[in-house]
């Protein structure tokens, strides 16, 4: 991979990622053209009526911006903590999802909502949840023999049931006038979850993670060598805790900004290896700019598609199924493990 071609790709995908944006502000039952979008900005009233300004100025700012840069959030950091999951654990199959991350989180928000505590409780109920997930995941995994890849999955598999019980037990104790019907968007995942406010509070936490991800790139390249690492001068172990705890930070914090998105940290990252192949430092950027527009894109297509809106979760999952399913074909086809 020459610097060249993959300084055309980063620009590639930034161009799209910024078309991708454009059109979501624009999309909806209220669309909202470039011209506007600038006036409303700036605060120029231009041609408009002050009722019609005042209107389109409420949805720009309370809906739509908001809506749009959760997306990006979310959708940047499930691929690079799905990136990173795969490369530590050295298991194509991985995700965040698999692995219970966002079951453990969706438990710990809702026993925060249950409780009633400030979001920021919540948040921290939500990342002790998925990281309970992970550590419960590898446990079990390393428990039993047998072929590694296949363990882990089954292992997550497991650990995402326990999860699904102790939710469906919450649930049974919940108010069912309030509570429920507020908590199954999370379940289900919906951008329209996120406030500009909920965006300022997590934005710092998900730097971090984002920023602990991006330094183990290097690292990660190293861990895929599995006990070699060690031979290295390095601490396997270490890096390890490190690259799980902030992927799961960031797995954690989508899960109360929009709740419950599958899929998409399964598949973004073989999307970029396509791209770019498996080295980690060049991996974790690309899949962050494919996972970001894919996900506003995913948003957009449960906004317009049908009159009632569709939860984003239930979007991405129709499109990360036959891509996956594409992926395993591609993989079949030419006798290597995706």
């Amino acid at each position: 991979m020459t610097n060249r071609r993959y300084l055309m790709i980063i620009a590639g995908l930034l161009a799209l990622t910024l078309a991708v944006s454009a059109a979501s502000i624009g999309s909806g039952r209220y669309p909202i053209g470039i011209g506007d979008f600038f006036r409303l900005l700036t605060g120029n009233q231009g041609n408009l009526a002050e009722s019609d300004f005042l209107v389109m100025r409420e949805l720009l700012f309370s809906n739509r911006l908001p809506r749009l840069l959760a997306g990006l959030l979310v959708g940047m950091s499930l691929s690079m903590s799905g990136t990173t999951f795969q490369a530590m654990f050295r298991n194509p199959l991985i995700s965040p999802e698999l692995l219970g991350v966002m079951g453990g989180a969706l438990c710990g928000l809702t026993i925060g909502f249950m409780m009633d505590l400030s979001m920021a409780a919540i948040q921290l109920l939500a990342f002790a949840g998925g990281l309970a997930a992970v550590a419960i995941t590898v446990s079990l995994s390393r428990a039993y023999r047998g072929d590694r890849l296949l363990i882990l999955v089954l292992s997550g598999i497991i650990t995402g049931a326990m999860f699904l019980v102790v939710f469906k037990l919450l649930e049974y104790f919940m108010d069912q006038e309030k509570l429920i019907p507020n908590l199954m968007p999370w379940a289900t995942g919906n951008l329209g979850l996120a406030t500009g406010r909920d965006l300022l509070v997590t934005l710092p936490l998900f730097a971090v993670g984002i920023a602990v991800m991006l330094l183990c790139g290097k690292s990660l390249n190293v861990l895929s060598l599995g006990e070699e690492a060690s031979t290295l001068g390095l601490n396997p172990e270490q890096l390890r805790l490190l690259a799980i705890l902030g992927a799961t930070l960031v797995s954690s914090l989508t899960v109360t900004l929009a709740g419950i998105v599958a899929w998409i940290g399964l598949v973004v990252p073989h999307l970029g290896r396509l791209l770019v192949g498996h080295d980690n430092r060049l991996l974790l950027p690309v899949s962050a700019l494919i996972g970001a527009p894919l996900l506003v894109l995913a948003d957009d297509l449960s906004r317009c598609v049908t009159l009632r809106e569709l939860p984003v979760g239930i979007t991405m999952s129709f499109i990360g199924i036959p891509t996956f399913l594409l992926l395993l074909l591609r993989a079949r086809k030419n006798a290597v493990l995706i």
